[in-house]
């Protein structure tokens, strides 16, 4: 029966994520999930006293973790962005220079490096030169660290 409460908790929780993210009002959609999440784990063990806890958690976060790699695959991938402005384009076809500047420069490039500047780990001089900050030195170690520990030679 636990299986049962963790599903259920499941079907509760992507119905409760698509009604918050409708009005979300500029909030980030993967916190509004990740926060949407505990509620109905919560409520759930509510509701019945007799719930073997160990495989209703197996359970929700097992399904919990599927959903959220099938969403965040349909939230942040270029794919699906591209075939869907393809689709909604009139003659069904873009220029790949338009793909280009949207999705590779303008978003993937230009993006991330403003998100590196208010994370204050890199700065942008008057020359248009980019500068790496203290504050990224130490991320940068860390992450050196990190990535010599697992054997990874190449990421990004």
């Amino acid at each position: 029966m636990s299986h049962v409460f963790g599903f259920a908790a499941i079907l509760v929780y992507v119905v409760l994520g698509i009604l918050l993210l409708r009005f979300r009002r500029g909030r980030s959609p993967i916190v509004i999930m990740l926060i949407a999440s505990s509620v109905p784990y919560g409520l759930f063990p509510l509701l019945t006293v007799r719930l073997d806890m160990l495989h209703y958690t197996a359970t929700y976060f097992f399904g919990l973790m599927c959903f959220l790699f099938f969403w965040g695959g349909l939230f942040k991938s270029i794919s699906v962005r591209v075939i869907c402005d393809l689709l909604e384009e009139e003659t069904r076809m873009l220029y790949v220079r338009d793909i280009y500047e949207k999705y590779l420069l303008t978003e993937s490039f230009k993006g991330r490096l403003e998100i590196l500047i208010q994370s204050n780990y890199l700065s942008l001089d008057d020359n248009g030169k980019y500068k790496l900050t203290g504050t990224g030195q130490k991320f940068v170690r860390r992450v050196g660290f990190i990535q010599k520990i697992y054997k990874i030679s190449a990421s990004g």
